[in-house]
């Protein structure tokens, strides 16, 4: 029943009649794929060719998908790796849906000298395009560090962690830079591989605008487990992109959000401890 699909973020037939009718292609859905976070992430299929659908719920989902087509076209002109946007619209209610193409790839469980490279590359494109002045990453930052985080009661496991990420950054944090666009969520868990090169950045659609050094800092902390060559590389490319005092800000954002949430983490708290406690190591 289409109403058992929607409840559950699956694409039912009436669903992919709509994708089809955009698209032009009779589409199948073969499968779910792995990721996708809080989206149920489904491929298609129609001979050879393949797609990946998603449902996102809310509202903001209408405007925003617009843009994220707009955007993917201006990074993809630019040369940026990111998958061709197929369809974008409504499905009823408040559920909205985003085609893209499918590009082969997996996952890397961490990133070598090569792999490293094409990364970075792709992350200099960032300043190539102008995101419009929504949903700005470098304001929310500042808004994150400048409120109450100072004083919640973080878990005893972490408490001495989020002081350290807080001695980072003055108080009141200032204004960071902006006008490049910030994927907000630059993780190896949005990169495809084939064999050592990058295939694609994944799950561009929620971007902002902001400082391309918040991405930077997020696959920082992604691949730091300590210091090492990469994660040097990763962080001496981080201050380039802005310099040192919108790195230690990024820094403490992401490794007090990645605090906040360690209770429901996956990882269990001693891991996302050992996991902050090697990017703070880097700069303090």
């Amino acid at each position: 029943m289409p109403g058992d699909h929607a409840q559950h973020g699956t694409a039912g037939p009436d669903d992919l009649a709509v994708v089809n009718r955009a698209t032009g292609r009779a589409w199948s859905v073969l499968g779910r794929l792995t990721g996708g976070r809080s989206d149920i992430v489904q491929l298609l299929g129609h001979g050879r060719a393949r797609a990946v659908l998603k449902i996102k719920h809310g509202a903001w989902w209408a405007a925003q998908l617009e843009r994220a087509a707009e955007l993917v076209d201006a990074l993809r002109a630019a040369g940026y790796p990111t998958p061709p946007v197929l369809g974008f619209g409504p499905l009823g209610g408040d559920r909205f849906y985003l085609a893209t193409e499918f590009v082969p790839g997996v996952q890397p469980a961490g990133l070598d000298a090569g792999l490293a490279r094409d990364v970075l590359a792709a992350v200099d494109l960032h300043s190539a395009v102008r995101p419009p002045e929504i949903r700005d990453w470098s304001t929310m930052i500042t808004e994150f560090l400048n409120g109450g985080i100072a004083e919640h009661r973080f878990h005893p496991r972490l408490a001495s962690l989020a002081d350290r990420a807080l001695a980072l950054v003055p108080r009141p944090v200032p204004a960071l830079p902006s006008g490049d666009f910030v994927h907000g969520d630059f993780t190896t868990r949005n990169l495809l591989a084939r064999g050592p090169r990058l295939s694609a950045v994944v799950d561009v659609e929620g971007f902002g605008r902001g400082t391309r050094t918040i991405d930077l800092v997020s696959l920082l902390a992604s691949v730091a487990s300590g210091s090492g060559p990469i994660a040097d590389l990763v962080l001496e490319r981080a201050v380039a992109a802005s310099d040192e005092q919108t790195v230690r800000a990024c820094l403490a954002h992401r490794a007090l959000a990645l605090l906040l949430t360690a209770a429901e983490s996956p990882k269990g708290v001693d891991a996302v401890a050992d996991q902050v406690g090697g990017v703070l190591a880097m700069v303090t």
